[in-house]
């Protein structure tokens, strides 16, 4: 769902694709799926930046 409409219906694999996360959720995403048929989805925003701790000492 997006803003109370139904984007897509029908399994996860149909579902969850990188277009329709990327056109739903303004995100880059790279799915996977194993032999089993379960997904990995790793995805990031364009022009955000995750801040890391610098090192200490």
């Amino acid at each position: 769902m997006s803003g109370g409409t139904v984007i897509a219906d029908g399994t996860p694999g149909e579902v969850l694709t990188a277009e329709r996360l990327r056109n739903v959720f303004d995100v880059e995403a790279h799915i996977t799926s194993d032999p089993l048929g379960n997904l990995t989805i790793s995805y990031s925003r364009p022009g955000v930046t995750i801040a890391t701790p610098g090192p200490t000492g």
